[in-house]
């Protein structure tokens, strides 16, 4: 199927400021990451003309990167990293008891206006601006390769490079995840449903109720009955004109992030979907099971599961990635999902006009900005459609249409793991 292809290019950044198109860069030093310059703005602030001086001031790449995520500095204006740099300065003109065009007057003045605008500054920053940094950023990857100067690969779009010390002042630095008991305690669930000749969605929403979700928000394709008496008004999207399943299964996403933008989790359903009982304990006390990923689908067909009962496992095998009845992501990837331009863009260019392929679209997503995602055996989950809700045709749930390894609603998943990790404790040999 090459059409599953729509995903691999690498979409550039949205626009920003950049080393190259700062006016106050100049003579550039130097190849890739070890490039240095000057800054114009640091001479221009002091009043400093020494060229040994200024030639000891160059600024690396690193610094002009962190530099274009702060605000547009000024003469009047300097943003953190320039009103560090001009400290610097003036402490090489202090130590030689001033230069021509900066004498200690100057140098007192000049030191005591940038200071006051690094504490304005700083306590703006730490009112609004940058999130506290607790744990190592999610979008922080590996050093570089043949690179020894701190710099490293960002998975953020707009950043691509950064450095440690960059990254703790970045505003869009991101806590990585943290794995096990306690990570995820606030939900926003919601589910699709469309038309069906044999509909499956209160069954679906009786499944989920009991392994632990019982009000989750309903987003329904023009056409679908649901009576109220299934789901209450304020629990129910009507769409007024067919979204097919892609664009009813984005626009939920979208919607949950705008309507519980603090949620831990977006769990994301599907209307022909069986669920184990005590699937939300069981899962608030395993996820995460990285500090980094993608998202964690609840459900495996057949072909997917390796067999075993033993919990999550890396799934590796975007393009085997079936079904999207159920997919739960951490906050920071949800909200990196629906901005990625080729996940926006799959509407217009997606095979089959974009009507179809959550599973396909959200796989090449992970592959291409290189997150994993995660499975679990047994399937949490079941299939239970034998319709398509999009094309009308047959589809039954059996075969690698189905998951082998689902334990049946009536089974505890949180007690049966549970039970299953036990043992595996007891079993474990002394040293």
């Amino acid at each position: 199927m090459p059409e599953i292809d729509i995903l691999s290019a690498t979409g550039g950044p949205p626009s920003r400021r950049t080393p190259e198109s700062c006016g106050f860069r100049s003579d550039p030093c130097g190849q890739g990451l070890a490039q240095t310059a000057r800054c114009s703005l640091l001479a221009e602030v002091t009043g400093v003309s020494d060229p040994e001086l200024l030639e000891a001031s160059r600024v690396g790449r690193g610094v002009c990167t962190l530099c274009c995520l702060e605000n547009q500095p000024r003469r009047q204006r300097l943003n953190p990293t320039v009103a560090s740099h001009v400290l610097r300065l003036l402490a090489k003109v202090e130590d030689r008891g001033g230069v021509p065009g900066c004498d200690l007057a100057r140098l007192r003045e000049v030191q005591a206006r940038t200071m006051g605008q690094l504490q304005r500054l700083g306590k703006r920053e730490t009112e609004w601006r940058t999130p506290k940094y607790s744990r190592e950023c999610f979008h922080l990857s590996r050093s570089l390769p043949d690179e020894g100067d701190g710099h490293h690969a960002c998975s953020h779009e707009l950043h691509r490079v950064t450095t440690r010390d960059a990254c703790r002042k970045c505003p869009d630095y991101e806590p990585s995840l943290k794995v096990g008991e306690g990570a995820v305690s606030s939900w926003a669930v919601g589910v699709i449903t469309a038309p069906r000749s044999k509909p499956t969605l209160a069954r679906t929403l009786r499944s989920l109720a009991a392994a632990g979700w019982a009000n989750p928000m309903v987003f329904a394709d023009a056409g679908t009955k649901v009576p109220r008496s299934l789901v209450p008004n304020e629990r129910l999207i009507r769409r007024t004109e067919r979204y097919f399943g892609w664009g009813n299964w984005f626009s939920m996403l979208n919607e949950l992030l705008i309507m519980k933008p603090d949620a831990d989790a977006y769990m994301l359903v599907e209307d022909d979907v069986l669920f184990c009982r005590g699937l939300r304990p069981y899962l608030e006390r395993s996820l995460w099971p990285a500090e980094r990923l993608g998202f964690v689908s609840l459900y495996a067909a057949s072909h997917q599961d390796p067999g075993g009962a033993r919990g999550f496992f890396d799934f590796d095998g975007m393009e085997g990635l079936w079904g999207s009845l159920a997919f739960v992501f951490p906050n920071a990837t949800a909200r990196m999902f629906v901005r990625h331009p080729r996940v926006v863009s799959h509407r217009t260019r997606g095979p089959r006009s974009g009507e179809a392929d959550q599973d396909i679209v959200a796989g090449m997503w992970a592959a291409n900005v290189g997150l994993p995602i995660y499975l679990h055996t047994p399937s949490l989950t079941q299939h239970i459609g034998e319709t398509s809700a999009i094309w009308g045709e047959a589809a039954s749930a059996d075969g690698d249409r189905a998951a082998s390894t689902f334990p049946g609603e009536d089974k505890d998943i949180d007690r049966m793991m549970a039970g299953i990790q036990g043992a595996k404790k007891r079993q474990r040999p002394t040293p």
